[in-house]
């Protein structure tokens, strides 16, 4: 198959490919030079894009897999109704130190504090009284207060000291802003890791100028503290969090940090670095991803509330049970309005401080990271360049088509494994600068080739036609090319293989019909009239949609096909599209509609033969009830005597047809028990061999395989005597019966063929004769009750009906073959059942038992059967009876 370029220089040979070699050069010179520019672009402006990687980053976080809030956490919120019920922020600290006394008694593993005291209580009566004192010039004493009530901070100390509690504490930033005195810090201890020689301890850290810190009564009454600083990003949005801040020499953990490393129990912290840049804070085990800044990447769980909240209120009415924290880590914070630090996450933009802690310590307990990898911006930049260099080769030597459909490859291929290494590996990188360097690429290069090619447009229109002649030849449909005056001007490989002719066998329109149309209209249908609309569509320069008819290949199979035309220029195409397979799935589509169709009326018929069979049944008790009364009454020697005789035995032969009836209805009662299948067919065979008599040949072919089933023995003995008596009756003097056994699996394709069937395996019993058999219409209706084809007085009708109801309420398949003069076959599959064989039958009570002074009561609708109160009372008991109305 010849190239774009070969077909050109084809028609002109000199310049044609001189010109085209000279266009591909220059696109591939241009492509290379905007591939470096935006290389060395994204080496000295890695962040020029950042703001689309934030939307990115936001779209990831939102549709983040199984992220979901961890159970171990509570926040114990000062919220508008605690507010309202012990007064306006700020409250007294012994008020403070009574919810902290009340957490605390909850046995909580850690209380971390997003609140705290950088100044004295003014509430406090001590210094409440001083004030009035020094305001009036009084001596006011202490006298009636007690000490411990005199300042409200000592309660507040007392009660920090008695509980697991993290206070909190700001870093400022700027000289001009005051700094608290007297700072009790509780720093950590740090190991560095670095790949240099040159140590640089704390490089990249943010170094704090000031703080704002907890009054040291307090701060000394706990081990542990944590700054609340929060670092959002250009666009004001929290995504990350600093765990460290340098001061004063010492490195201090934030608040959440700080939370967890109590909880672990451990104050050290191991910081690596590659060169001059932090990566990774390491603490007992656990590795935390950081920028060079010690910034963590904060995982949300999702908008404000994602966590469990209880009211500060509801603690400190004490209706909080203390099952509730016991065991947990309690943030205490506000989100009272006017008080909360409320940060814009990508979940939500007023998500609180204290919540953002718990998020923080969520991520850090769970090993649930998001980091930025330190090689990723030399990653992003090979993307750059590697896809930048293929795709100015795609768009100098491939079509504009393929380009396209490779620039959104790569687009799609960026996101979607962006996104995919995001959702497993929690690694973010950011793809704003390749995509759009892709698609800045795509644009510059796919506009100067469209202006290189409209030079060659006359070459173009020729290089067109070159492709349609390719895509003619390669099209999957079958497919003819004809001139208006009839002659065939070339088929496609696709005719060729589907149907075996090539230009030399249909040289004209005529012989097209003659080979592969020949007798259509007396094979399918197809009227001449429809033959010569084709023929006027393709002389009369007009489409047709659409003609079915059968066509001819010249291996001499037939495939239904629907041929269409279409006018080109001033040629036309005819289309072969081939349906045979959907005529072939409508055809056994209409056999499932009629295997359940017929399924279906056996259910109805059986519905209504138990229905009858069951009345019919109580009135046969009845009529032999009486009748056993009546003989009791009358002498042996007595002409009535033998009248009754024949009553009973006539209903005794009218109980056997009842029990066929109910065997079809599939209400028989049975005693099911597991056995050998080919076992007990095996001790028939004498009993079938006189059944069928001595000119009838017995073939007994057992299974090798297992052959367990769970059902009723005699219900076996039924079938076999049923099936076997008849295929005697249609075998009309010498012939043989067949009886094999085997194991066969249904799969999912066979049920989907047939209605009745289950996917499993089955034990398989199959009754086969070289009888008379039968045509298809008498097989329709073989398992319908009272349906037979003997003569009058040969047969009930109601052989095929009992075996057909004993297989399905057993719940097997059967299935019937037979060919008129060829025989019949019998199929019946009952499950295999994996129990081992037993054989017994449950034992049954013969002897009835007589009264020993019983009282029975009977309810009856029916007052014609009144003989169910004679009966009891012959053997001895008390009957009482009660005429129900129906």
């Amino acid at each position: 198959m010849k190239t774009e370029s070969e077909r050109v220089s084809d028609h002109n040979p000199g310049s044609a490919a001189v010109t085209c070699r000279s266009g591909t050069r220059r696109i591939l010179a241009c492509g290379l030079l905007l591939t470096l520019f935006f290389g060395i672009l994204f080496a000295f402006r890695p962040t020029l894009l950042q703001e689309f990687d934030f939307i990115n980053y936001n779209l990831l976080l939102r549709n983040f897999p199984n992220n979901r809030a961890g159970t171990g956490l509570a926040i114990v919120d000062i919220d508008e109704k605690s507010l309202i019920r012990h007064g306006q922020w700020p409250w007294p600290r012994y008020r403070m130190a009574e919810l902290f006394d009340r957490i605390s008694g909850m046995k909580p593993s850690v209380i971390c504090l997003d609140v705290f005291f950088p100044e004295p209580d003014n509430t406090s009566a001590g210094r409440v009284l001083k004030e009035l004192g020094d305001a009036y010039n009084l001596s006011l004493a202490f006298d009636q207060l007690p000490g411990e009530l005199r300042d409200n901070d000592l309660i507040l100390a007392a009660a920090l000291a008695r509980g697991p509690f993290v206070l909190g504490n700001k870093f400022h930033f700027s000289s001009h802003i005051k700094s608290s005195k007297d700072c009790v810090l509780h720093p950590v201890k740090v190991s560095f890791m670095q790949n240099t020689a040159k140590k640089e301890e704390n490089a990249g850290i943010p170094e704090g100028l000031g703080v704002v810190c907890n009054l040291a009564m307090l701060s000394e009454k706990v081990d542990a503290s944590g700054f609340l600083n929060f670092s959002p990003d250009q666009n004001g949005m929290l995504r990350r969090i600093p765990l460290l801040i340098e001061y004063k020499g010492n490195l201090y953990p934030n608040l959440a940090l700080a939370t967890v490393l109590k909880l672990e129990g451990t104050g050290h912290l191991l910081l690596k670095k590659n060169g001059k840049k932090l990566h990774t804070v390491t603490y007992k085990g656990t590795s935390v991803p950081v920028d060079p800044h010690g910034r963590m990447l904060i995982k949300f769980r999702g908008p404000k509330k994602t966590y469990r909240y209880i009211s500060a209120a509801d603690i400190l009415d004490g209706t909080v049970s203390p099952d509730q924290l016991q065991g947990q880590i309690v943030f205490v914070g506000t989100s009272a309005s006017g008080l909360k630090d409320s940060f814009s996450t990508p979940f939500d933009p007023t998500l609180p401080g204290v919540e953002v802690h718990a998020n923080v310590v969520d991520n850090l307990l769970t090993r649930d990271f998001i980091s930025v990898p330190y090689w990723s911006n030399a990653l992003i930049l090979l993307l750059v360049l590697i896809m930048g260099v293929s795709l100015t080769l795609f768009i100098g030597f491939r079509s504009a088509a393929f380009c396209f459909t490779v620039m959104l490859f790569f687009i799609a291929g960026l996101w979607i494994a962006a996104q995919q290494i995001f959702f497993r590996t929690g690694m973010f990188a950011g793809i704003a600068f390749p995509i759009a360097s892709v698609f800045c690429n795509y644009i510059i290069l796919t506009f100067l080739k469209y202006r290189l090619d409209r030079r060659q447009s006359e070459k173009a229109l020729k290089r067109s036609e070159a492709r349609f002649r390719t895509l003619f030849r390669k099209a999957p449909i079958p497919m003819c090319y004809i001139s208006s005056e009839g002659n065939i001007i070339d088929v496609n490989d696709s005719l060729t293989e589907t149907m075996g002719y090539t230009v030399d066998d249909l040289p004209d329109l005529e012989q097209l019909w003659k080979l592969s149309l020949s007798g259509s209209e007396v094979k399918n249908g197809i009227t001449s009239t429809s033959i010569a609309a084709l023929k006027s569509a393709v002389t009369g320069n007009s489409d047709v949609e659409s003609i079915e008819c059968p066509v001819f290949c010249r291996d001499g199979t037939r495939r239904i096909m629907v041929m269409g035309t279409r006018l080109l220029g001033d040629s036309i195409i005819i289309s072969f599209f081939d349906i045979t397979w959907r005529r072939r799935a409508e055809e056994e589509r209409e056999k499932l509609r009629e295997q359940l169709h017929q399924s279906r009326k056996l259910e109805a018929v059986g519905i209504l033969a138990g229905g009858v069979a069951h009345d019919f049944n109580n009135m046969l008790g009845v009529i032999m009830g009486y009748a056993e009364l009546a003989k009791r009454d009358i002498a042996p020697g007595d002409r009535f005597h033998k009248n009754l005789d024949r009553i009973i035995d006539a209903a005794r032969r009218s109980v056997s047809l009842t029990r066929q009836l109910l065997a079809f209805a599939r209400k028989q009662t049975i005693e099911p028990v597991v056995f050998e299948l080919s076992k007990s067919v095996e001790a028939m065979l004498k009993m079938i061999q006189r059944l069928i008599g001595e000119n009838i040949e017995l073939i007994w072919r057992p299974g090798r395989g297992p052959s367990t089933v769970r059902m009723d023995p005699s219900q076996l003995d039924q079938i076999l005597l049923n099936l076997c008596v008849n295929a005697r009756d249609a075998i009309a003097d010498v012939g043989c019966i067949v009886i094999e056994t085997d194991t066969v699996s249904f799969d999912k394709a066979y049920c989907q063929s047939h209605a009745e069937a289950v996917p499993g395996t089955y034990v398989l019993l199959s009754v086969s004769d070289n009888g008379c058999g039968m045509d298809k219409e008498t097989l329709n209706h073989i398992f319908e009750p009272f349906f037979t084809t003997k003569g009058p007085g040969r047969g009930t009708g109601m052989g095929l009906a009992t075996v057909y109801g004993i297989v399905k309420q057993n719940k097997g398949v059967i299935n019937a073959e037979s060919q008129p003069g060829k025989g019949s076959t019998f199929r019946i599959c009952i499950p295999l059942d994996g129990a081992e064989a037993s054989g017994e039958r449950p034992e049954r009570m013969e002897d009835i038992p007589r009264s020993r002074g019983e009282t029975i009561l009977i309810a009856e609708d029916d007052p014609s059967l009144e003989m169910g109160m004679m009966m009891p009372q012959n053997l001895g008991y008390s009957v009482t009876s009660s005429i129900c109305a129906k």
